[in-house]
């Protein structure tokens, strides 16, 4: 019983995880982050109510729209994670720290914010 349970539960998960890639595969290929895609809506909308077309101004086709997400290279490598360290401050709320030669530093050994820049808020 428990089996099923746990069958029927992963395939929801399942289906709903591939809806949510699809979505994003659809965006890629429009051009569109979620946020334009629900801005270019309402404007095609006006548009039709004016009797004229909406055309999204970043779509340059699908081929082009995936190549310039993913490049022209290989697939596999575009999707690989990147071993580039990232820029700093590398998440979201780090840009809170402060300047280390004028306000101290963070931590006991201030290693967190030595050769950085830092940011004053």
């Amino acid at each position: 019983e428990i089996v099923a349970y746990t069958c029927i539960f992963a395939l929801s998960v399942g289906i709903a995880v591939f809806i949510l890639f699809c979505w994003h595969v659809y965006l890629i290929l429009s051009a569109q982050t979620t946020i334009e895609f629900y801005g270019n809506q309402t404007m095609a909308y006006r548009a039709r109510s004016r009797g004229q077309k909406y055309r999204n101004p970043y779509d340059m086709g699908v081929a082009k729209n995936f190549y310039n997400v993913f490049g022209t290279y290989n697939l596999l490598v575009a999707i690989m994670p990147s071993r580039r360290p990232p820029p700093w401050p590398p998440w979201p709320g780090q840009h809170i720290a402060v300047q280390p030669e004028l306000h101290g530093t963070h931590g006991s050994s201030g290693s967190l914010l030595q050769g950085h820049p830092g940011y004053i808020v």
